[in-house]
C-alpha cells in the first residue's frame, strides 16, 4: 500500500513540476494593420526623406539623408518628376555630396500646372543606395 501511495505521490509531483505553456493573443483592429510600417535594416543609412510643395507656379523641393556613425560619404541625387499619364518623367535633377554623415538639398523651380513628386536617391559610402519618394503635389 505504501509503495502505491509513494508511486502516485511521485507521479503527482512530476506532473506538477512540469511547466505549462501560456499564450496571449492581442486582438488587432483592421485599421491598426495599415498603420504598421515595415522598414528595411541598412548597414549605413539612418534615413532618407524628401518633401515637395507647389505654390504659385513654384516647386519647393527639399531632401536630406543621414547616415549612421560608420558613414564617411553621402551622395544625394534629387529629381523633380512630373506625372505624364500613368508614368513619371524627370523635370530637373540636382546632386549634393558630402564627406560626412549628413547631406541636405533645397531648391526652387518654376513649374507649369500638373502633378509633381520628388525622387531622392542617396548613396552611402559608395555602396548602399536608398531611394524614397515625396508626397505628390498638384
Amino acid at each position: 500500500m505504501f509503495k502505491k501511495f509513494a508511486a502516485v505521490f511521485c507521479a503527482f509531483c512530476m506532473i506538477a513540476s512540469v511547466g505549462t505553456n501560456a499564450m496571449a493573443v492581442a486582438e488587432v483592429q483592421p485599421d491598426e494593420v495599415s498603420a504598421i510600417e515595415i522598414q528595411p535594416r541598412y548597414t549605413y543609412a539612418d534615413y532618407v526623406d524628401s518633401w515637395l510643395d507647389v505654390s504659385g507656379g513654384t516647386a519647393y523641393v527639399e531632401a536630406e539623408a543621414a547616415g549612421k556613425s560608420n558613414v564617411t560619404s553621402i551622395r544625394l541625387t534629387v529629381t523633380l518628376q512630373k506625372k505624364s499619364g500613368s508614368s513619371w518623367s524627370s523635370v530637373r535633377s540636382w546632386t549634393e555630396s558630402d564627406s560626412s554623415d549628413f547631406v541636405s538639398l533645397s531648391k526652387e523651380l518654376s513649374v507649369s500646372s500638373g502633378t509633381y513628386r520628388v525622387r531622392a536617391t542617396a548613396v552611402f559610402n559608395g555602396s548602399e543606395t536608398v531611394t524614397v519618394y515625396s508626397n505628390t503635389a498638384p
